[in-house]
């Protein structure tokens, strides 16, 4: 049975060991959840990738899109470059801006073709097929679109 001490003025009070105690539990408990920390984080930078992936690639297909296939030097989303049918490389920094293919910080790499060949377009449409894979370091997505006449 445990006794109450009774402190200065006769009002009961907590004994050191019960204030130790607390102590201890209260930092266990704080140990734990800053345990998770790191884990939270790299779930936040994972889906701050994904979101920033399925904007790359909607902005290359919007690109392609407005101009009806036909991808320029001048086309947002291709500052560099030109498609002429063939598979393209395109490489973007971590923030989603257009970098050049020398540049030791691009983060993601997309792989863009145009194909007007019938075989990879279903059957009765004639205009053509976009195919987009977006890799960053452990991953990938991929997309394909039909752009129309």
């Amino acid at each position: 049975m445990s006794r109450r001490v009774l402190a200065r003025f006769g009002r009961p009070a907590f004994s050191l060991i019960e204030v130790a105690m607390a102590i201890g539990i209260l930092a266990f408990c704080l140990v734990g959840i800053l345990g998770l920390m790191p884990m939270a984080l790299n779930n936040a930078r994972d889906s701050r990738d994904d979101t920033r992936v399925a904007h790359l690639i909607e902005t290359i297909h919007s690109d392609a899109r407005t101009r009806r296939g036909v991808l320029t030097a001048d086309s947002p989303a291709f500052k560099p470059l030109i498609i002429n049918g063939d598979p393209i490389t395109v490489k973007y920094l971590r923030d989603g801006q257009p970098a050049p293919a020398s540049n030791p910080e691009a983060f993601f790499t997309a792989e863009v073709s145009l194909s007007k060949d019938a075989d990879k377009l279903p059957l009765g449409f004639s205009g053509n097929r976009l195919d987009i894979e977006l890799t960053w370091p452990g991953k990938s997505a991929t997309a394909t679109a039909l752009l129309g006449p």
